[in-house]
């Protein structure tokens, strides 16, 4: 297996790929990529906090509605992003668009301290505006009474959820529908009481029966939801999969993480690949070897907290 940080630096490198050529992957039309990126969300002024993405026409239950953009990732060790986006993320005091992606591959890997990081400050990508979704609420007070009322109040107003776009394509997380969203309805999510609560590195209170049981009908949503956008998206989710397969691939063999000449793992996902203009270089090598390009991972000492993200800051 490759090494931890090699890893990350594969799926940094192809992860930016996809967000720099995505409109080649929208324009096959045999993947819903396209009806992702186009017309279903777009930003506007929001009503719980700064901007938000707000529902451009009729939005059915299951429907993914965009993807969590990604300049940067790493885990409690490691802070890895391009060089010529690093400065955001070195200056950053807070990490208020930090996530954590719950691919269950990710623990096979290895890799189940990984945290994904976007910089707003980027011009927006169409199908990638995930980091724009509001928290449904906010729970500030420490108690069982206020997180319990928290997630109450999010199960009443938030209708998306970010789910994985299918296990074996992480890091990608994208965002669904957890019901029918009419045009002009702002999208809200909810980003747990954990995030809210650790802010500053407090320690988060110990979990409850009265919170879990709280929180049980939003774990359930998700299971559903993730295993909804798996069968209504498969060859969309087996497309980056590819990519990402044989991007680790070609740096064990080292090539450097390039999805050229590596032989698909199956034919489905070379179908998907194919049929998704994907059989391109992806090029890692210079951070896999020599640091350039990408440079060497920045190493830090402190542990970094890798609570989920908020867009209240």
């Amino acid at each position: 297996m490759l090494p931890k940080t090699s890893l990350m630096q594969s799926m940094l490198s192809v992860s930016l790929s996809l967000q720099s050529h995505w409109d080649e992957l929208c324009a096959e039309p045999t993947l819903q990529f396209a009806s992702i990126s186009r017309d279903l969300v777009e930003a506007q002024p929001s009503a719980t906090h700064g901007l938000g993405l707000v529902a451009c026409t009729e939005i059915k239950q299951g429907t993914v509605v965009s993807f969590y953009p990604i300049h940067a990732l790493g885990d409690t060790a490691n802070s890895l992003a391009p060089d010529d986006g690093a400065a955001y993320f070195d200056a950053a005091t807070t990490r208020p668009y930090r996530v954590q992606p719950s691919h269950a591959v990710l623990t096979s890997m290895g890799l189940d301290d990984l945290w994904l990081d976007c910089n707003p400050e980027l011009p927006h990508v169409p199908g990638w505006l995930g980091h724009l979704v509001n928290d449904a609420a906010v729970c500030e007070e420490r108690t069982t009474e206020a997180v319990v009322a928290y997630y109450e109040r999010c199960l009443e107003s938030a209708n998306v959820h970010m789910i994985p776009f299918g296990d074996e394509s992480a890091p990608i997380m994208c965002w669904a529908a957890t019901r029918d969203i009419p045009v002009g309805e702002e999208l809200l999510g909810l980003y747990g009481h954990e995030y809210w609560l650790s802010r500053g590195g407090a320690a988060v209170p110990a979990r409850t029966d009265a919170i879990a049981a709280a929180a049980q009908p939003w774990k359930a949503a998700l299971a559903s939801g993730q295993a909804h956008v798996a069968q209504a998206y498969e060859m969309e989710a087996a497309s980056l999969a590819w990519l990402f397969e044989n991007s680790r691939k070609a740096l064990a063999e080292g090539q450097g993480a390039t999805v050229v000449d590596a032989k698909p793992p199956s034919r489905q996902h070379r179908r998907a690949a194919e049929r998704a203009g994907a059989k391109r270089k992806v090029d890692a090598t210079a951070e896999a070897r020599s640091g350039g390009g990408f440079g060497t991972a920045k190493t830090k000492t402190t542990t970094e907290r890798r609570g989920k993200k908020s867009k209240r800051r």
